[in-house]
C-alpha cells in the first residue's frame, strides 16, 4: 500500500494538470471521468510495483487496492450522475422503465443535429415491445458488431427471432463518438492542409486562414444526425427485430433482464467490451486459474 501512495504522489503534478484540463475543457463530467481514469491509474501502478516485489503477497495486497479503486470509483460515479444526468442516476438505482432506461438522454449541445440524433438512436418515446416467448438470438449492444449480427440474422429468411438490447446509443462508438465525428474532423483538417500547400499547383494562399472550429463541429453533427437513419430503433424493428431500449442484466443461463422485462433465449451475442479487474488480469498473467 506505500508503494500505491508514494506511486500516486510521485504524479501529483501532472494529475492536478489534468484535473484542471478536464475542468476547465469539458466541465464537471470531464472532471469526474478524470478522476475514475486517475483511479484505474493509481491500480495499475500498484500492480506494477507489486509484480516487482513481494511475490506470493501480490494478489492479496492487489485485491485490497482493487476493493479501494472500486469504491473511490462508486463514489465518484454516483456524484457525476447526480451533478450531471439525473436519468442515469434513476438507472444506477434501478430505477428502469420497460419504455426506455435513458427517457432522458442527451447529447450535448442539444441543438437541432443531435435532438434528430437522438430522436433516430434512442427515440426519447420509445416503447419496448412485448417480449417473444423464446428468441433464437439475443444481441446486447448495438454498436457496430451488435447491429451487423442482429441484421444478420434476422436477414436470413429462416424466420429467426432476435432481440437487440441497448442501455445508451444505437450506433455505438462508430457513429456517435468514434468513426464519423473522427473523419468529419480529419475532412476539415484536410481542406486547411491543402489550402496551406495550394502554391505549387498555382494557386496562392492566403494570408491567414481562419477556423471556425465551433462550424466544423456543426457540421459534424449535421453529418452524424444525417446518417444515424441507418443504425436506427426504427430502421432495425422494421426488419424484423425487437429492440429494447434499457440496461440487459443476464438473470439466468437463458434469460435476460430489460427494466422490469424478462427476454428468454436459446442463444446470446455479446456485443460490447467488458472491463477485466486488475485483479483478474493478475490472475491470468500467473496461470492461477
Amino acid at each position: 500500500m506505500m508503494l500505491c501512495i508514494a506511486a500516486t504522489l510521485a504524479f501529483l503534478p501532472g494529475s492536478t494538470l489534468t484535473l484542471g484540463a478536464g475542468a476547465v475543457f469539458g466541465g464537471v463530467e470531464a472532471l469526474f471521468m478524470h478522476v475514475l481514469i486517475g483511479t484505474a491509474g493509481v491500480a495499475t501502478l500498484a500492480f506494477l510495483a507489486d509484480r516487482a516485489g513481494a511475490g506470493g503477497e501480490s494478489l492479496k495486497r492487489l485485491k485490497a487496492i482493487e476493493n479501494l479503486r472500486r469504491s473511490i470509483g462508486l463514489w465518484v460515479k454516483r456524484a457525476a450522475t447526480l451533478c450531471c444526468s439525473p436519468s442515469i442516476h434513476q438507472l444506477s438505482r434501478g430505477k428502469t422503465m420497460s419504455q426506455s432506461a435513458f427517457q432522458g438522454v442527451n447529447v450535448l449541445p442539444m441543438d437541432e443535429y443531435n435532438q434528430s440524433l437522438i430522436a433516430q438512436v434512442h427515440p426519447p418515446g420509445w416503447v419496448n415491445p412485448v417480449p417473444a416467448s423464446c428468441y433464437d438470438l439475443v444481441v446486447i449492444g448495438a454498436g457496430t458488431a451488435g447491429l451487423v449480427v442482429a441484421a444478420g440474422a434476422a436477414g436470413l429468411g429462416l424466420g429467426l427471432k432476435v432481440a437487440l438490447i441497448e442501455r445508451h446509443l444505437m450506433g455505438g462508438d462508430c457513429l456517435n463518438v468514434g468513426c464519423v465525428p473522427s473523419k468529419c474532423l480529419i475532412r476539415s483538417s484536410r481542406v486547411v492542409a491543402d489550402m496551406r500547400g495550394s502554391l505549387p499547383f498555382g494557386i496562392k494562399p492566403p494570408d491567414q486562414i481562419a477556423i471556425d472550429f465551433p462550424a466544423v463541429m456543426a457540421r459534424m453533427r449535421r453529418i452524424r444526425a444525417d446518417i444515424s437513419p441507418n443504425d436506427s430503433a426504427a430502421r432495425f424493428q422494421n426488419i424484423g427485430v425487437d429492440v429494447f431500449l434499457g440496461e440487459g442484466r443476464f438473470t439466468g443461463d437463458q434469460s435476460i433482464q430489460v427494466g422490469d422485462q424478462t427476454l428468454r433465449f436459446k442463444k446470446a451475442a455479446i456485443a460490447r467490451v467488458p472491463v477485466l479487474p486488475a485483479s483478474l488480469f493478475l490472475a491470468l498473467r500467473r496461470q492461477d486459474i
